[in-house]
């Protein structure tokens, strides 16, 4: 006979566990405040699945921008904020609404900002933890061109979101540090605003996505310094709850980013 699982007595071992961690490592000391500003890569690639699965939707290209952002950092917290803006043209590889294979381009805007707080504990002289919460909102607009006699569309896409992070540090140097920045992100309202007639706004599915970053920074003296952040981001939707005819189908979104900025410490 199976001996029965007491999940409640490996759950108080656990938190007794995580207490132990807690209560080992120490706060992280001050570190400077920063603003940050900088260029910016995205490699985008978005994908839709409609139901009857006849053809795929993709959207894929190189999109240009900027980055911007701003850490306040009183004692061992770590409070930030920061936004980024991309634009560009992608490649439309979809159909029409009979079904017919069409190419053509997408105006692709991305807009991003993000609110954080945290607060850092060192393991030892070298490595430190942050766990963190943020709130951030996202605006994307979809532009289809029409071509070869098909009509384009235009989409507005948009969501508050949450944010659960943990970012941890290794201090290789005075001058040089390398980070690993994992969070789980759950899109909150997402909407999408379609632009014909009749204007018609639809419910996204929202699915929990992530993000890891890997930041790497130089400081050449107190005062300034540069960093750089290669990324990768995951996101999806499920399918919308149809409206005036209009139904958005599930998709995901797979971005592979870098970021580079200059950094002014005070």
């Amino acid at each position: 006979m199976s001996k029965k699982i007491d999940y409640a007595r490996w759950i108080r071992i656990a938190g007794f566990q995580f207490l132990l961690l807690v209560f080992s490592v120490r706060s992280q000391a001050q570190e400077p405040n920063s603003i940050e500003f900088g260029p910016s890569l995205m490699s985008f690639r978005y994908t839709e699945f409609p139901d009857d699965q006849r053809l795929n939707n993709k959207e894929t290209g190189i999109l240009p921008g900027l980055n911007a952002g701003l850490k306040l950092t009183p004692g061992a917290w770590r409070n930030g904020l920061s936004g980024s803006a991309h634009s560009g043209d992608v490649d439309y590889d979809g159909a029409t609404s009979a079904f017919r294979p069409h190419k053509t381009q997408t105006e692709t805007t991305i807009l991003n900002g993000l609110a954080s707080v945290g607060y850092a504990f060192s393991i030892n002289d070298s490595i430190s933890m942050t766990p963190y919460l943020g709130a951030g909102y996202r605006y994307w607009r979809r532009d289809i061109q029409p071509k070869n006699g098909v009509a384009g569309l235009l989409e507005d896409y948009r969501w508050f979101y949450g944010a659960l992070g943990l970012e941890a540090q290794w201090r290789k140097s005075e001058r040089f540090r390398l980070g690993a920045d994992f969070r789980v992100i759950r899109p909150i309202n997402a909407k999408l605003d379609v632009h014909i007639t009749p204007e018609t706004t639809l419910d996204l599915g929202a699915r929990i996505g992530y993000r890891i970053g890997i930041p790497l920074q130089w400081s050449f003296n107190r005062r300034f310094g540069i960093s750089l952040e290669p990324y990768y981001e995951r996101q999806e939707f499920g399918a919308s709850v149809p409206k005036n005819g209009i139904l958005e189908p599930s998709s995901d979104s797979d971005l592979f980013g870098v970021h580079a900025t200059g950094r002014l410490m005070f």
